[in-house]
């Protein structure tokens, strides 16, 4: 065994490259255009404004796309004015104009002479009316949308690999990248803006992505980012204190997360139940949940659980399969739930049992996820995404059950722009279990 770790972590994200145009994110490819071509004629305005209560037309225009963003209209496109923190997305309209926008998604009426669809709130009917847009690219694929606090992206990669040993084409969108089939985006955020979603799931749909794992972030759910989509599984992993700079209160952070677990966004849910937030929502959730956890009062319970460098192991039981079995490549205890969840939200997606044990076999260690670097030095370490105070307690943790006796624990950590300052004193308390 090595003798030392070290753990890097960090707070907030970094912003990676956007390829493409300036559009934010994946573009639809030829191949999606033509075949939302094939499947139905392009939309009306008038069409549209059924999609959305209180909306009333002005002028009519077909409509080839849609966009919140003004530099990235192309000439036939829907331009939707959100009005958002620090840019009031009306004030863009005119220049959307002049590159050619067909109609414009508005709060008020403007003094352009151009089609105009006008709603109550252009936020929360962007959703819909991209995905009407898009010919609701969603219905094709079988989607799980898996929201909490930490796990979101190993739970994602995961599914993505119970997927592929079912034979079915993956997909995934995430905080990573957006991968459709075998080609791969580095992602801007964690949950797309709605337009570049219902673009990029009619990508998706068109190059004959069968099943959908995606990463549903509170915010995103506050933004209506996901109306639009009803996902087959909704997964929720617990929760612990984060964006509290955005939301304010736990109380709002999780009636946002909450949110995912309604009959018009989800159909079968799948909750932990290790916290108090798992419990309430297993409680309040308004569609039928499966619970899981360590938890005594997890349907599925977690036991059995080790862990080295070699991986996880760890055993289900108390669910329609009885007892399971899971083993993964990935590193650290608390991997157990993931796999746990991965392995539910398959089973009831459809995957066959041993399809999504294979799958959660073969999933290899996800970038920064607690992913070991190897270079030949005579010490351990490892790079983990640990945002909050919880998960850099238990990556320490985990480091520490890593190294031989007397060996020593470092931590080098750091906080990324403006973001959620609140948290700081407490990660640096977590990251005080390391000896350096």
């Amino acid at each position: 065994m090595k003798r030392g770790a070290r753990v890097f972590g960090h707070v907030g994200r970094t912003r990676p490259f956007r390829a493409g145009s300036r559009h934010k994110g994946w573009v639809p490819s030829a191949a999606a255009t033509a075949g939302r071509a094939q499947r139905a004629p392009w939309p009306r305005l008038s069409t549209l404004a059924g999609e959305v209560g209180g909306a009333e037309v002005h002028g009519e225009a077909l409509v080839e796309g849609v966009t919140e963003d003004s530099h990235a209209v192309v000439p036939g496109m829907l331009f939707c004015a959100v009005r958002g923190a620090r840019v009031d997305g009306h004030t863009c309209a005119e220049r959307a104009v002049e590159r050619g926008a067909a109609a414009l998604l508005v709060e008020r009426w403007l003094d352009l002479d151009v089609p105009q669809l006008r709603v109550p709130n252009t936020r929360a009917a962007l959703g819909p009316v991209a995905a009407a847009v898009y010919g609701r690219p969603s219905a094709a694929l079988r989607t799980v949308g898996v929201t909490g606090t930490n796990g979101k992206t190993t739970v994602t990669w995961a599914l993505a690999e119970a997927f592929a040993a079912a034979g079915w084409a993956p997909g995934l969108i995430g905080t990573i990248e957006t991968r459709v089939v075998d080609r791969r985006q580095r992602a801007a955020l964690t949950t797309p803006q709605p337009s570049e979603l219902q673009a990029t799931l009619a990508t998706m749909a068109a190059e004959g992505v069968e099943a959908l794992a995606m990463e549903v972030s509170s915010q995103a759910l506050d933004q209506c980012r996901v109306d639009g989509i009803c996902f087959d599984v909704a997964v929720f992993l617990g929760m612990a204190p984060e964006h509290l700079d955005y939301h304010g209160t736990m109380a709002h952070y999780y009636a946002s997360k909450a949110a995912l677990f309604d009959p018009a966004r989800a159909t079968l849910g799948v909750v932990r139940v290790d916290d108090e937030w798992g419990r309430r929502l297993a409680h309040q959730a308004a569609i039928p949940v499966t619970t899981f956890g360590t938890s005594p009062e997890a349907q599925v319970r977690v036991e059995e659980v080790s862990t080295g460098l070699w991986g996880t192991r760890c055993r289900l039981r108390g669910g329609p399969d009885g007892t399971v079995e899971l083993a993964s490549p990935l590193i650290g205890a608390y991997n157990a739930t993931n796999l746990a969840a991965t392995y539910l939200a398959a089973r009831l997606l459809g995957v066959g049992r041993d399809e999504a044990v294979a799958g959660i076999g073969a999933c290899e260690p996800v970038p920064g996820r607690f992913q070991p670097v190897d270079r030949g030095q005579p010490f351990l370490v490892v790079v983990d995404f640990a945002h909050t105070p919880d998960a850099m307690a238990v990556a320490v943790d985990t480091a520490r059950s890593l190294v031989a006796p007397g060996g020593r624990v470092h931590v080098v950590f750091g906080c990324a722009g403006e973001r959620d300052r609140l948290k700081r004193p407490t990660m640096g308390r977590a990251a005080a279990r390391a000896d350096r």
